[in-house]
């Protein structure tokens, strides 16, 4: 598994149009408009959104935010 983390890398790996993402995590209680079009995108290629606690977050990441790819 690759994993992508990073609100902005995220928004460019899911407008890049590639095929391989399977699930988007995004930390529970994260807002903003950089989030909303991270869902946005997901939804339009349906590509399932999650939401994890920051502890998971952390354990899968060291820390980072995440895209699974």
């Amino acid at each position: 598994m690759q994993v992508i983390y990073g609100i902005h890398p995220s928004i460019e790996a899911l407008r890049s149009g590639r095929d391989e993402i399977e699930k988007i995590v995004l930390a529970r209680g994260r807002r903003g408009p950089d989030v909303k079009k991270i869902r946005d995108i997901a939804a339009e290629k349906k590509i399932p959104v999650e939401f994890g606690e920051r502890e998971y977050l952390d354990r899968l990441t060291n820390g980072l935010s995440l895209i699974h790819i």
